[in-house]
């Protein structure tokens, strides 16, 4: 018997299973083939169960903001039971989450990126049930 990847040889005599070459399941995604494990594939999975939301934050180089807080989503309801829009939640749950870091953190844009990514999937999840996948990006000027 041969599995996947299993190269057989069919010489005179008993067919043999010689050696093996690497085997993966591909998808057809649009007009390209893409293997099981690219990442695009988990992430379109998510993006059809509990969407996507976009967050930009402009900072300086000391950490304080720039600016009004930009969101964006997709895939994601906007009011949530009690009447309230889902996004204000979010956005408010942003703000404390950058006022409550440390100044060496709030310096950090990578470690601003990771607390806020955090912090929309925890909001949302907490009014939604869902955790969408998240884009944060910060930038400094």
């Amino acid at each position: 018997l041969a599995s996947d990847g299993d190269v057989i040889r069919l010489a005179p005599g008993e067919p043999d299973v010689g050696d093996a070459i690497p085997a993966t399941r591909v998808l057809k995604d649009g007009v390209l083939l893409v293997p099981d494990a690219d990442r695009s594939v988990p992430e379109r999975r998510k993006l059809g169960f509990a969407g996507v939301v976009s967050c930009a934050i402009a900072m300086d180089e000391r950490g304080h903001l720039v600016g009004d807080i930009e969101l964006d989503s997709a895939g994601v309801p906007e009011i949530e039971v009690d009447g309230e829009t889902l996004m204000d939640r979010v956005s408010d749950a942003i703000m404390e989450t950058i006022e409550s870091l440390p100044n060496a953190r709030r310096r950090d844009p990578e470690a601003v990126r990771e607390s806020v990514e955090k912090t929309i999937r925890g909001a949302l999840n907490r009014v939604w049930g869902k955790k969408p996948l998240c884009h944060v990006l910060v930038l400094t000027v």
